[in-house]
């Protein structure tokens, strides 16, 4: 079963570093875009049946996590394997890492803070990476850096945040597997909301 992560931006193909295409947000203001990527965890399937299949995830980073780098396009696709034939329904993950899952120490794969998706200062995963410039931004270079993190909330500390995101879609129509045949989810990812 192959998922397919697709970055748009409002009804149009996410291009980075495009000078002459601006993008624009719900408050019309512009942008461009530099670099995107992000981690998505704990990916689960839905059968007819209401069970689920859930692709295996290891402590120490090297299966269940990705990281999908808009500059590398081969990692848009998340090939899971070993999915037992059925009729699917929905698909169900994780827009983040949650730290409480893995091991403390060397992580390797998608974990591996080699990825530059690692806050040293804060010990903890970068969940989305956006980055670009817009006119209205009074930063250096007209700058927008835009990197989400946390998935641990405290109500007496205001900077621990749970930013994990789980979002559960539905197939437009039941995705079948079977021995010989692959079934494919195509998933739009929309950096202008």
């Amino acid at each position: 079963f192959t998922l397919e992560f697709d970055s748009r931006a409002g009804d149009a193909n996410l291009q980075l570093n495009t000078a002459n295409t601006l993008y624009a947000n719900a408050k019309g203001q512009t942008f461009n875009v530099t670099l995107f990527q992000y981690y998505i965890s704990n990916i689960k399937l839905k059968r007819e049946d209401g069970t689920y299949f859930e692709d295996p995830m290891s402590t120490d980073g090297s299966k269940g996590f990705y990281l999908i780098r808009e500059t590398e396009p081969g990692s848009e696709e998340i090939v899971l394997t070993d999915v037992p034939a059925g009729q699917y329904t929905e698909v169900t993950f994780t827009i983040g890492v949650d730290g409480n899952q893995i091991n403390q120490g060397a992580q390797t794969g998608a974990l591996d803070p080699a990825n530059m998706m690692f806050w040293s200062w804060n010990s903890g995963w970068i969940f989305v990476a956006f980055e670009g410039t817009s006119p209205q931004s009074t930063e250096t270079g007209n700058a927008i850096v835009y990197h989400t993190g946390g998935y641990k909330s405290d109500p007496a500390n205001a900077n621990l945040v749970n930013n994990l995101r789980t979002k559960t879609l539905a197939f437009g129509e039941t995705a079948q597997v079977e021995k010989g045949r692959e079934a494919t989810g195509h998933i739009l990812f929309d950096v202008a909301k």
